[in-house]
């Protein structure tokens, strides 16, 4: 018959065949002629949700550097800059230019990891886990040094992605 000959892409027939339809898998589909009804990438589902996780992840950590930067090089003199950083005015006037440097470098990280949702996914990789290795190694010494909760506001979100990330 017609449809069991090798790349007609029906099933039946001759027990190793392959089907010619290309699938998410890189590579000809394996279709199973005795038994399931023809699965192909098993677990296809959940490595797709753990990216769209890791990528969630990623893209959030990275929107909270860029808050970061604007809390830091524009608002660390106002209200609310001072409510968020506990300080006096005299000393928000006085620390604006260290805040502001360091409001610079979360947006290097910020941009670093938007990068690495855009970059091709050779490249992808390292950069997010060199970002995000960054960010909590800045999260450690943060906490360390200035404030506890930065780790969970800055750390915690990092180690998910990272989490996600090696999971993906």
């Amino acid at each position: 018959k017609a449809g069991d000959q090798p790349g007609s892409g029906r099933r039946g027939g001759g027990g190793d065949q392959v089907s010619p339809v290309r699938t998410r898998c890189r590579g000809p589909a394996q279709v199973p002629h005795a038994g399931s009804p023809g699965r192909v990438c098993p677990g296809a589902t959940s490595i797709s949700l753990v990216i769209l996780l890791r990528n969630v992840l990623v893209a959030f950590v990275a929107l909270e550097h860029l808050g970061f930067l604007v809390l830091e090089m524009f608002l660390f003199k106002s209200p609310a800059g001072r409510r968020i950083f506990r300080t006096t005015p005299e000393f928000a006037v006085q620390a604006a230019p260290l805040a502001a440097n360091q409001g610079l470098y979360n947006g290097f990280l910020a941009a670093g990891l938007a990068w690495s949702l855009f970059a091709p996914e050779p490249l992808a990789g390292p950069l997010r886990l060199f970002f995000l290795v960054c960010v909590l190694v800045a999260a450690v010494f943060g906490a360390a040094t200035v404030s506890r909760r930065i780790l969970v506001i800055q750390g915690l979100p990092a180690l998910l992605a990272l989490g996600a990330s090696l999971a993906a």
